[in-house]
């Protein structure tokens, strides 16, 4: 398999896409930017970023992972903006 044009020989492409994961999170929109958003809307004692990869926060497991560290961290608001808006610069494989 070739490497895709973002990365270097031998790299892997995007995860699969993780279509068994229920979001425990949604999308909203925050000044232009849409944002995934999971964890205490309302008092959170910690805000997390999280960022995701070349492609894009809707390939691979970027809002499993959100979710995941949500649980963890008890009173906390995970936020993942797509800073793509929607067109990663890797493009869709």
């Amino acid at each position: 398999m070739a490497a895709p044009p973002c990365c270097p020989p031998g790299s892997y492409g995007p995860a699969a896409h993780d279509s068994t994961h229920v979001p425990a999170g949604a999308w909203r929109k925050v000044v232009e930017l849409d944002v995934y958003m999971v964890g205490q809307q309302q008092n959170a004692t910690c805000i997390i970023l999280a960022f995701s990869d070349v492609f894009g926060p809707h390939s691979g497991r970027h809002q499993r992972i959100c979710d995941e560290i949500a649980a963890a961290i008890p009173g906390s608001l995970v936020c993942m903006p797509d800073l793509f808006h929607g067109k990663p610069i890797a493009g869709i494989w």
